[in-house]
Protein backbone atom coordinates (compact mmCIF):
# COMPACT_ATOMS: atom_id res chain seq x y z
CA UNK A 1 0.00 0.00 0.00
CA UNK A 2 1.61 3.26 -1.20
CA UNK A 3 1.65 6.09 1.14
CA UNK A 4 -1.29 7.95 -0.10
CA UNK A 5 -3.26 4.86 -0.37
CA UNK A 6 -2.89 4.28 3.57
CA UNK A 7 -3.69 8.28 3.79
CA UNK A 8 -6.78 8.09 1.62
CA UNK A 9 -8.18 4.90 3.33
CA UNK A 10 -8.75 6.45 6.90
CA UNK A 11 -10.29 9.65 5.77
CA UNK A 12 -13.76 10.26 6.06
CA UNK A 13 -15.49 13.29 4.68
CA UNK A 14 -19.34 14.11 5.50
CA UNK A 15 -21.60 17.47 5.23
CA UNK A 16 -24.01 17.94 8.44
CA UNK A 17 -27.32 19.14 6.80
CA UNK A 18 -30.62 20.09 8.34
CA UNK A 19 -33.73 22.81 8.57
CA UNK A 20 -32.53 25.87 10.76
CA UNK A 21 -31.76 25.19 14.41
CA UNK A 22 -31.71 21.76 14.55
CA UNK A 23 -28.55 21.66 16.33
CA UNK A 24 -26.28 21.08 12.75
CA UNK A 25 -23.34 23.35 14.05
CA UNK A 26 -23.81 22.05 17.90
CA UNK A 27 -23.51 18.31 16.68
CA UNK A 28 -20.22 19.13 14.90
CA UNK A 29 -18.85 21.43 17.97
CA UNK A 30 -19.11 17.90 19.90
CA UNK A 31 -17.77 15.80 17.37
CA UNK A 32 -14.29 18.12 17.85
CA UNK A 33 -14.31 18.29 21.25
CA UNK A 34 -14.56 14.12 21.11
CA UNK A 35 -11.98 14.15 18.38
CA UNK A 36 -9.72 16.30 20.67
CA UNK A 37 -9.48 19.01 18.37
CA UNK A 38 -10.79 22.04 21.08
CA UNK A 39 -10.59 21.13 25.04
CA UNK A 40 -13.99 22.49 25.48
CA UNK A 41 -17.13 23.18 23.15
CA UNK A 42 -18.37 26.17 22.36
CA UNK A 43 -22.19 27.68 22.10
CA UNK A 44 -23.75 28.82 18.70
CA UNK A 45 -25.79 31.35 21.29
CA UNK A 46 -23.92 31.52 24.50
CA UNK A 47 -23.04 33.77 27.29
CA UNK A 48 -20.64 37.03 26.99
CA UNK A 49 -18.23 34.89 29.00
CA UNK A 50 -18.89 31.82 26.31
CA UNK A 51 -16.79 31.24 23.57
CA UNK A 52 -18.06 30.22 20.15
CA UNK A 53 -18.91 27.22 18.13
CA UNK A 54 -14.93 27.16 15.59
CA UNK A 55 -17.45 26.92 12.70
CA UNK A 56 -19.21 29.78 13.31
CA UNK A 57 -16.25 32.16 12.59
CA UNK A 58 -17.91 35.62 10.75
CA UNK A 59 -18.80 37.94 13.37
CA UNK A 60 -22.33 37.61 11.85
CA UNK A 61 -22.58 33.83 13.10
CA UNK A 62 -21.29 34.82 16.43
CA UNK A 63 -24.32 37.50 16.83
CA UNK A 64 -27.33 36.16 15.39
CA UNK A 65 -26.32 32.27 16.28
CA UNK A 66 -27.03 30.62 12.73
CA UNK A 67 -23.92 29.69 10.09
CA UNK A 68 -24.47 31.63 7.24
CA UNK A 69 -21.35 29.68 5.03
CA UNK A 70 -20.13 26.29 4.46
CA UNK A 71 -17.00 25.55 6.86
CA UNK A 72 -14.72 22.61 6.69
CA UNK A 73 -13.23 20.97 9.91
CA UNK A 74 -10.47 18.21 10.79
CA UNK A 75 -9.77 16.15 13.54
CA UNK A 76 -8.26 12.80 14.45
CA UNK A 77 -10.55 9.83 16.23
CA UNK A 78 -9.45 6.55 16.78
CA UNK A 79 -6.83 6.35 14.20
CA UNK A 80 -9.35 8.06 11.64
CA UNK A 81 -8.73 11.46 10.09
CA UNK A 82 -12.19 13.22 9.87
CA UNK A 83 -13.32 16.05 7.42
CA UNK A 84 -16.45 17.79 8.65
CA UNK A 85 -18.63 20.31 6.09
CA UNK A 86 -20.87 22.23 8.33
CA UNK A 87 -23.32 23.33 6.23
CA UNK A 88 -25.67 26.59 6.87
CA UNK A 89 -29.43 25.64 7.07
CA UNK A 90 -30.96 28.92 5.94
CA UNK A 91 -32.30 28.84 2.67
CA UNK A 92 -30.99 31.90 1.58
CA UNK A 93 -27.91 30.48 1.88
CA UNK A 94 -28.74 27.32 -0.05
CA UNK A 95 -26.86 27.74 -3.05
CA UNK A 96 -23.51 27.18 -0.85
CA UNK A 97 -24.82 24.00 0.91
CA UNK A 98 -25.28 22.59 -2.42
CA UNK A 99 -22.32 23.25 -3.61
CA UNK A 100 -20.50 21.74 -0.17
CA UNK A 101 -22.98 18.69 -0.64
CA UNK A 102 -20.45 17.71 -3.99
CA UNK A 103 -17.61 17.27 -2.21
CA UNK A 104 -19.49 14.77 0.39
CA UNK A 105 -18.95 10.86 0.70
CA UNK A 106 -21.99 10.88 2.76
CA UNK A 107 -24.21 12.98 4.77
CA UNK A 108 -25.46 13.42 8.39
CA UNK A 109 -29.04 14.72 8.45
CA UNK A 110 -29.77 16.06 11.93
CA UNK A 111 -33.57 16.29 12.82
CA UNK A 112 -35.33 18.40 15.46
CA UNK A 113 -36.97 15.21 17.79
CA UNK A 114 -39.49 17.79 18.86
CA UNK A 115 -40.60 18.78 14.99
CA UNK A 116 -39.56 16.10 12.93
CA UNK A 117 -38.90 16.39 8.89
CA UNK A 118 -38.83 20.20 8.22
CA UNK A 119 -39.21 22.37 4.69
CA UNK A 120 -35.38 22.42 4.10
CA UNK A 121 -34.32 19.14 5.36
CA UNK A 122 -36.35 17.38 2.25
CA UNK A 123 -34.54 19.73 -0.32
CA UNK A 124 -31.16 19.04 1.19
CA UNK A 125 -31.50 15.20 1.50
CA UNK A 126 -32.90 14.94 -2.32
CA UNK A 127 -29.86 16.59 -3.31
CA UNK A 128 -28.03 13.54 -1.24
CA UNK A 129 -30.19 10.98 -2.97
CA UNK A 130 -29.59 12.18 -6.47
CA UNK A 131 -25.70 11.27 -5.94
CA UNK A 132 -26.48 7.68 -3.74
CA UNK A 133 -24.53 8.78 -1.13
CA UNK A 134 -24.87 7.25 2.75
CA UNK A 135 -27.12 9.54 4.35
CA UNK A 136 -27.05 8.85 8.36
CA UNK A 137 -29.93 10.00 10.98
CA UNK A 138 -29.04 11.92 14.16
CA UNK A 139 -32.28 12.86 16.01
CA UNK A 140 -31.39 15.92 18.27
CA UNK A 141 -32.63 17.60 20.94
CA UNK A 142 -33.61 14.56 23.02
CA UNK A 143 -33.19 16.36 26.15
CA UNK A 144 -36.44 18.25 25.00
CA UNK A 145 -40.03 17.07 25.10
CA UNK A 146 -39.74 14.54 21.96
CA UNK A 147 -42.87 13.34 19.79
CA UNK A 148 -42.58 9.29 19.33
CA UNK A 149 -39.36 7.98 18.26
CA UNK A 150 -41.54 5.30 16.12
CA UNK A 151 -43.83 8.22 14.53
CA UNK A 152 -40.50 9.96 13.94
CA UNK A 153 -39.29 6.90 12.18
CA UNK A 154 -42.79 6.76 9.76
CA UNK A 155 -42.61 10.40 9.03
CA UNK A 156 -38.43 9.99 7.98
CA UNK A 157 -39.56 7.25 5.62
CA UNK A 158 -42.96 8.43 4.30
CA UNK A 159 -41.55 11.68 3.54
CA UNK A 160 -38.44 11.26 2.26
CA UNK A 161 -38.72 7.75 0.95
CA UNK A 162 -36.22 6.18 2.54
CA UNK A 163 -36.39 2.84 5.09
CA UNK A 164 -34.53 3.50 8.16
CA UNK A 165 -33.47 1.15 10.80
CA UNK A 166 -32.78 2.61 14.30
CA UNK A 167 -29.13 1.65 15.59
CA UNK A 168 -30.16 2.48 19.50
CA UNK A 169 -33.60 3.73 20.92
CA UNK A 170 -34.22 6.34 23.59
CA UNK A 171 -34.40 5.97 27.27
CA UNK A 172 -37.17 8.54 27.58
CA UNK A 173 -36.92 12.32 26.45
CA UNK A 174 -36.81 16.17 28.07
CA UNK A 175 -35.94 15.69 32.09
CA UNK A 176 -36.27 12.18 31.80
CA UNK A 177 -33.64 10.80 28.61
CA UNK A 178 -30.99 9.30 30.35
CA UNK A 179 -29.21 7.85 27.10
CA UNK A 180 -29.73 5.21 24.59
CA UNK A 181 -29.94 1.30 24.19
CA UNK A 182 -27.36 0.14 21.29
CA UNK A 183 -29.08 -2.42 19.52
CA UNK A 184 -25.76 -4.05 17.99
CA UNK A 185 -24.07 -4.50 21.78
CA UNK A 186 -27.84 -5.18 23.31
CA UNK A 187 -26.60 -2.60 26.36
CA UNK A 188 -27.77 0.66 28.03
CA UNK A 189 -25.62 3.26 27.60
CA UNK A 190 -26.53 5.93 30.80
CA UNK A 191 -24.42 9.06 30.34
CA UNK A 192 -24.50 11.71 33.00
CA UNK A 193 -22.46 15.25 33.07
CA UNK A 194 -22.87 18.65 34.51
CA UNK A 195 -22.79 21.12 31.12
CA UNK A 196 -22.44 20.25 27.57
CA UNK A 197 -18.96 21.63 27.41
CA UNK A 198 -17.06 18.80 28.31
CA UNK A 199 -17.80 15.06 28.09
CA UNK A 200 -20.58 13.17 28.79
CA UNK A 201 -20.16 10.22 31.44
CA UNK A 202 -21.01 7.08 30.42
CA UNK A 203 -22.32 3.85 32.18
CA UNK A 204 -23.14 0.60 30.43
CA UNK A 205 -25.61 -1.83 31.76
CA UNK A 206 -27.84 -4.82 30.14
CA UNK A 207 -31.43 -4.07 29.13
CA UNK A 208 -32.49 -7.48 31.41
CA UNK A 209 -30.02 -6.79 34.41
CA UNK A 210 -32.48 -5.99 37.41
CA UNK A 211 -30.38 -2.68 38.00
CA UNK A 212 -32.01 -0.96 35.18
CA UNK A 213 -35.12 -0.74 37.33
CA UNK A 214 -34.09 1.12 39.93
CA UNK A 215 -32.39 3.83 38.11
CA UNK A 216 -35.32 4.33 35.17
CA UNK A 217 -38.32 2.61 37.77
CA UNK A 218 -40.12 -0.45 36.90
CA UNK A 219 -42.57 0.87 34.45
CA UNK A 220 -40.12 2.78 32.03
CA UNK A 221 -37.89 -0.64 31.86
CA UNK A 222 -41.08 -2.66 30.88
CA UNK A 223 -42.04 -0.12 28.14
CA UNK A 224 -38.02 -0.12 26.61
CA UNK A 225 -38.33 -3.38 26.74
CA UNK A 226 -41.49 -3.87 24.55
CA UNK A 227 -40.18 -1.01 22.18
CA UNK A 228 -37.16 -3.21 21.43
CA UNK A 229 -39.28 -5.98 21.13
CA UNK A 230 -41.15 -4.52 18.61
CA UNK A 231 -38.09 -2.93 16.94
CA UNK A 232 -36.41 -6.46 16.29
CA UNK A 233 -40.02 -7.99 14.20
CA UNK A 234 -38.64 -4.88 11.96
CA UNK A 235 -36.37 -4.85 9.17
CA UNK A 236 -32.79 -6.37 9.22
CA UNK A 237 -30.07 -4.28 9.11
CA UNK A 238 -27.68 -4.30 5.92
CA UNK A 239 -24.67 -2.22 5.36
CA UNK A 240 -24.26 -2.72 1.76
CA UNK A 241 -27.91 -0.95 1.41
CA UNK A 242 -26.95 2.06 3.49
CA UNK A 243 -23.63 2.48 1.43
CA UNK A 244 -25.71 2.53 -1.51
CA UNK A 245 -27.84 5.52 0.02
CA UNK A 246 -31.24 3.45 0.04
CA UNK A 247 -31.35 3.04 3.94
CA UNK A 248 -30.97 5.34 6.62
CA UNK A 249 -29.20 4.08 10.19
CA UNK A 250 -30.68 6.08 12.61
CA UNK A 251 -29.57 7.69 16.02
CA UNK A 252 -31.15 9.30 19.14
CA UNK A 253 -29.34 11.78 21.20
CA UNK A 254 -28.71 15.23 22.44
CA UNK A 255 -26.03 17.24 20.87
CA UNK A 256 -26.47 20.18 24.05
CA UNK A 257 -25.15 17.67 26.61
CA UNK A 258 -23.48 15.42 24.46
CA UNK A 259 -25.60 12.16 25.36
CA UNK A 260 -25.82 10.07 22.12
CA UNK A 261 -22.51 11.92 20.59
CA UNK A 262 -19.80 9.40 20.93
CA UNK A 263 -21.74 6.13 20.63
CA UNK A 264 -22.95 8.02 17.11
CA UNK A 265 -19.79 8.60 15.90
CA UNK A 266 -18.32 5.82 16.50
CA UNK A 267 -20.99 3.36 14.94
CA UNK A 268 -20.53 5.92 12.10
CA UNK A 269 -16.74 5.44 11.32
CA UNK A 270 -17.43 1.79 11.40
CA UNK A 271 -20.08 2.16 8.50
CA UNK A 272 -18.57 4.60 6.33
CA UNK A 273 -15.94 3.84 3.97
CA UNK A 274 -12.82 5.85 2.67
CA UNK A 275 -13.38 8.73 -0.59
CA UNK A 276 -14.30 6.49 -3.46
CA UNK A 277 -14.44 7.38 -7.17
CA UNK A 278 -16.21 10.00 -8.31
CA UNK A 279 -18.26 10.34 -11.58
CA UNK A 280 -17.06 13.89 -13.52
CA UNK A 281 -19.27 13.73 -16.41
CA UNK A 282 -18.41 10.55 -18.54
CA UNK A 283 -15.09 10.13 -16.84
CA UNK A 284 -14.57 8.13 -13.85
CA UNK A 285 -11.64 9.81 -10.89
CA UNK A 286 -10.40 7.37 -8.43
CA UNK A 287 -9.52 9.07 -5.13
CA UNK A 288 -6.04 7.61 -4.84
CA UNK A 289 -4.58 7.46 -8.38
CA UNK A 290 -5.91 10.95 -9.66
CA UNK A 291 -4.62 12.71 -6.24
CA UNK A 292 -0.87 10.58 -6.24
CA UNK A 293 -0.91 11.47 -10.18
CA UNK A 294 -2.05 15.54 -9.71
CA UNK A 295 0.36 15.89 -6.83
CA UNK A 296 3.18 14.37 -8.35
CA UNK A 297 2.80 16.24 -11.21
CA UNK A 298 2.01 19.84 -10.08
CA UNK A 299 5.51 19.31 -7.96
CA UNK A 300 7.04 18.00 -11.41
CA UNK A 301 5.92 21.18 -13.10
CA UNK A 302 7.03 23.37 -10.06
CA UNK A 303 10.39 22.61 -10.73
CA UNK A 304 10.29 22.93 -13.98
CA UNK A 305 9.12 26.52 -13.32
CA UNK A 306 11.97 26.77 -11.13
CA UNK A 307 14.39 26.28 -13.85
CA UNK A 308 12.81 28.45 -16.30
CA UNK A 309 14.43 31.43 -16.52
CA UNK A 310 12.64 33.46 -18.80
CA UNK A 311 10.83 35.59 -16.46
CA UNK A 312 6.85 34.53 -18.07
CA UNK A 313 3.68 32.91 -16.65
CA UNK A 314 3.53 29.39 -17.44
CA UNK A 315 -0.13 29.21 -16.02
CA UNK A 316 -0.64 31.33 -19.04
CA UNK A 317 1.20 29.56 -21.41
CA UNK A 318 3.34 32.10 -22.60
CA UNK A 319 6.87 30.48 -22.42
CA UNK A 320 7.98 29.32 -25.46
CA UNK A 321 9.91 26.35 -24.29
CA UNK A 322 6.57 24.93 -21.57
CA UNK A 323 5.00 21.82 -22.33
CA UNK A 324 1.10 21.69 -23.39
CA UNK A 325 1.41 19.08 -20.11
CA UNK A 326 -0.66 21.56 -17.79
CA UNK A 327 -3.10 20.47 -15.35
CA UNK A 328 -6.72 21.01 -16.56
CA UNK A 329 -8.53 24.15 -14.76
CA UNK A 330 -11.50 22.29 -14.55
CA UNK A 331 -10.00 18.95 -12.73
CA UNK A 332 -11.83 18.65 -8.87
CA UNK A 333 -8.06 18.44 -7.62
CA UNK A 334 -6.98 21.73 -9.06
CA UNK A 335 -10.00 24.02 -8.23
CA UNK A 336 -9.63 22.43 -4.85
CA UNK A 337 -6.07 23.89 -4.66
CA UNK A 338 -7.49 27.33 -6.12
CA UNK A 339 -10.51 27.33 -3.34
CA UNK A 340 -7.68 26.77 -0.85
CA UNK A 341 -5.48 29.38 -2.26
CA UNK A 342 -8.54 31.80 -2.22
CA UNK A 343 -9.43 30.94 1.49
CA UNK A 344 -5.84 31.38 2.37
CA UNK A 345 -5.51 35.22 0.89
CA UNK A 346 -8.82 36.03 2.11
CA UNK A 347 -7.74 35.07 5.93
CA UNK A 348 -4.77 36.48 5.29
CA UNK A 349 -6.19 39.82 4.46
CA UNK A 350 -8.74 39.59 7.65
CA UNK A 351 -5.52 39.50 10.18
CA UNK A 352 -3.74 42.71 8.21
CA UNK A 353 -6.42 44.49 9.04
CA UNK A 354 -6.97 43.21 12.55
CA UNK A 355 -3.39 43.68 13.32
CA UNK A 356 -2.25 46.24 10.84
CA UNK A 357 1.21 44.45 9.90
CA UNK A 358 1.85 41.12 8.12
CA UNK A 359 0.71 38.34 10.84
CA UNK A 360 3.11 35.85 12.42
CA UNK A 361 0.85 33.37 12.16
CA UNK A 362 -0.43 33.34 8.87
CA UNK A 363 3.02 32.55 7.72
CA UNK A 364 3.49 29.84 10.50
CA UNK A 365 0.32 28.10 9.64
CA UNK A 366 1.11 23.90 9.22
CA UNK A 367 -1.44 22.54 6.74
CA UNK A 368 -2.65 19.64 7.77
CA UNK A 369 -2.79 17.43 4.29
CA UNK A 370 -0.96 17.13 1.22
CA UNK A 371 -3.77 18.85 -0.97
CA UNK A 372 -3.41 21.52 1.77
CA UNK A 373 0.37 21.73 1.37
CA UNK A 374 0.04 22.31 -1.68
CA UNK A 375 -2.29 25.32 -1.54
CA UNK A 376 -0.22 27.11 1.04
CA UNK A 377 3.24 26.60 -0.77
CA UNK A 378 1.88 28.22 -3.50
CA UNK A 379 -0.36 31.23 -1.37
CA UNK A 380 3.42 31.70 0.40
CA UNK A 381 5.37 32.08 -2.79
CA UNK A 382 3.00 34.39 -4.24
CA UNK A 383 3.08 36.60 -1.08
CA UNK A 384 6.76 36.89 -0.78
CA UNK A 385 7.45 37.45 -4.30
CA UNK A 386 4.74 40.14 -3.73
CA UNK A 387 6.94 41.75 -0.65
CA UNK A 388 10.10 41.44 -2.46
CA UNK A 389 8.56 43.52 -5.34
CA UNK A 390 6.93 46.30 -2.44
CA UNK A 391 10.41 45.99 -1.03
CA UNK A 392 12.29 46.63 -4.27
CA UNK A 393 10.09 49.76 -4.77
Amino acid sequence: MSKYESEISRRRTFAIISHPDAGKTTLTEKFLLYGGAIAQAGAVKGKKNSRAAVSDWMEIEKQRGISVTSSVMQFQYEGFCINILDTPGHQDFSEDTYRTLMAADSAVMVIDGAKGVEPQTRKLFKVCAMRHIPIFTFINKMDREARDPFELLDELENELGIETYACNWPMGSGREFQGVYDRRSSQLIFFSGVSGKNRADKMEIDLYDPQVADLIGERRHQQLIDDVELLGAGREFDLEEVRAGRLSPVFFGSALTNFGVEPFLEEFLRMTTPPLPRRAGEQVIDSIDAYEAQVDEYYANKGDEEECGCGCSHDEGSCEDSDDDVIPSDDPIVLEVERLIAAYSDRFDELCKENGEVPEEALTYKPRTPIEQVAFDIFTDALHDSLMDEDDE
